[in-house]
């Protein structure tokens, strides 16, 4: 991998934090991965799986923020 794409212990802690509650053994049951290898992506440890887990966890911090911007419009109609 080039060095200007490594992902950094940094940005991969920002990615975890920003996951909702259970979403670390929601990317391993989805992509059939052992809940190690996913964490172990998130601790710096596997870089193997480090594009495919990073990219489904950036679809569940999407999901999730959609969802609770819905949440608040619904409110906000009330």
């Amino acid at each position: 991998m080039d060095s200007q794409y490594q992902i950094t212990t940094k940005k991969l802690n920002k990615v975890r934090s920003l996951l909702p509650v259970g979403s670390i053994e929601t990317i391993a049951t989805e992509l059939e991965l052992n809940l190690n290898t996913v964490r172990n992506v998130f601790s710096g440890r596997n870089k193997k799986h480090c594009h495919l887990v990073l990219s489904h966890a950036l679809l569940l911090i999407e999901k999730d923020k959609k969802q609770k911007e819905d949440l608040l419009t619904k409110i906000d109609e009330l």
